[in-house]
């Protein structure tokens, strides 16, 4: 995308906005950032939010951990991948600017956790590797066509176990019938820990015309649709009987 910037660590507490701590300087939304042998167990992201064009962990990386002092936000407008065979946990609020891949190695130790806060708003998110996504996700839901979701590869393995609420960002979307939302596309790789109760029904849009949220799919297939309230159902389940009837009389009618 843009330049390089290399950590370097071990100045201003590890602050990710000291440019004492990179090579040659703070990285941007267009910059590739790269961590070779991270000196720290841990960055901190303190008093402005931080962002990077992509993130590249290099294959000889130990374990490290990005924080925040309080809830500062990455912005990540490419890819983040680790190719260590240690784990890289991602303490913070992440906004993905852009359709990104995001992978770990897939190791004993090599993965790719986020356990605070992600923002995947009305983005597609490639899977590969072994990622965590724990803490809260949001998502973006305007329209059967626009909305947050994640595509597994072949290769990779989602483990949701540290998840604990997908929520909805305000959205003017009032439903239709039959809508399907494949929030995770499970078609490949494989995933655990989903469960339908981290999903904030509160948080989702308010639908009309007598239509409802179903989320019974979602641990099986990762989706949710939009389904007739149970009442409109058994409304519409009679007036087909009534209609069914009616033909059979005007068929039997001399």
């Amino acid at each position: 995308m843009g330049a390089d910037t290399t950590w370097q660590g071990g100045e201003s507490a590890n602050e990710w906005n000291e440019s004492a701590n990179w090579d040659p300087g703070v990285p941007n939304s267009t910059t590739d950032v790269i961590f070779g042998d991270v000196p720290s167990e841990q960055l901190l992201i303190d008093g402005d939010n931080a962002s990077a064009g992509s993130i590249l962990v290099e294959a000889g990386s130990s374990t490290f951990t990005i924080n925040s002092a309080a809830a500062e936000t990455l912005e990540l407008y490419g890819d983040f991948t680790n190719n260590s065979a240690a784990a890289v946990n991602v303490n913070v609020y992440v906004s993905l600017k852009n359709s990104v891949t995001l992978s770990g190695t897939g190791g004993p130790l090599g993965s790719l956790g986020f356990y605070a806060t992600t923002d995947a708003a009305l983005t597609q998110t490639t899977l590969a590797g072994t990622v965590a996504i724990g803490g809260t996700l949001i998502l973006g839901l305007d329209s059967a066509a626009s909305y947050g979701n994640f595509t597994l590869s072949s290769v990779a393995t989602l483990d949701l176990s540290g998840l604990t609420t997908i929520e909805f960002s305000p959205s003017s979307y009032t439903g239709a019938l039959n809508d399907t939302f494949q929030l995770f596309d499970l078609s490949e790789g494989s995933w655990t820990g989903a469960s339908e109760f981290a999903i904030d029904a509160n948080s989702l849009p308010t639908l009309t015309g007598g239509l409802t949220w179903s989320t019974s799919s979602f641990e099986t297939n990762g989706s949710i649709s939009v389904v007739p309230e149970p009442g409109t159902g058994v409304l519409f389940l009679l007036a087909g009987a009534a209609c069914w009837i009616c033909s059979r009389r005007l068929r039997a009618s001399p």
